[in-house]
């Protein structure tokens, strides 16, 4: 009995630290930076938290979903889409198709690097949405260069 009390403790804990670090990371993404280097790195991170592919931390989600749009800088924008690949690697489905629905929207993108980005997304997070996407991108894009990279 103790030890199940003991870790359910440790868990609890766990999960305390784990929303001040969510926290933190959310609250760099109100700095400026040459090349947006501290968003991107936030951005970069709240990627990788536990449990965001499960839905357990939708304002991670939600901050790499906002810094993808068209109004941010193309810099931040990059890291922002190479996140949602990560999260839609390994995600629920709900999750995947949160990631999936802001992925394909950039298919179109005019940034030659944000395009590029979006390739390695799509390679990140695999499967037959991916798959789909970069078919697209090889048949539509201008670029020689993006059309190589998405095979």
């Amino acid at each position: 009995m103790r030890d199940l009390v003991s870790r359910s403790r440790s868990i609890v804990g766990a999960l305390a630290v784990l929303a001040e670090v969510e926290a933190f990371l959310l609250k760099q993404l109100e700095k400026p930076s040459y090349r947006e280097v501290i968003r991107a790195a936030a951005l970069h991170a709240l990627s990788e938290l536990p449990g965001i592919g499960r839905g357990e931390r939708p304002q991670a989600l939600a901050a790499l979903v906002e810094w993808s749009r068209r109004c941010h800088e193309n810099d931040v924008r990059t890291a922002a889409v190479n996140g949602l690949g990560t999260v839609a690697k390994g995600a629920a489905l709900s999750e995947r198709s949160r990631a999936f629905e802001v992925l394909s929207l950039l298919v179109d993108e005019e940034n030659f690097r944000l395009r590029l980005a979006l390739v390695t997304a799509l390679k990140t997070a695999g499967g037959p949405e991916a798959s789909f996407l970069l078919w697209k991108i090889r048949n539509i894009d201008v670029d020689g260069r993006v059309r190589r990279n998405a095979h």
